[in-house]
């Protein structure tokens, strides 16, 4: 079960960040949506891609507001489980 919980996580990953590089905001944010509403965790990872598809299309406000949001505590375990020290 578990590894299936891994799988849809990347899969929503993938197609936020496949809207982030064309800019596709409302998708990205439909794809996040659906994301917590199946109860998936949303990771830094998850609001880099929605940040980004913020980004590409020019709505730093938008891309501010996610970032205001995220909770600095659950990157700073995300990075560690990967080793990168700040």
């Amino acid at each position: 079960m578990v590894e299936d919980a891994s799988h849809i996580i990347v899969d929503f990953n993938a197609q936020i960040k496949h809207f982030a590089h064309s800019g596709d905001i409302e998708r990205a944010e439909e794809t996040l949506r659906k994301m917590v509403s199946c109860g998936a965790e949303v990771s830094a990872l998850t609001l880099n891609g929605v940040i980004h598809a913020c980004t590409q299309a020019g709505d730093i406000e938008r891309a501010e507001m996610y970032l205001n949001g995220m909770d600095v505590r659950l990157c700073a375990v995300e990075f560690a489980h990967v080793g990168f020290v700040p």
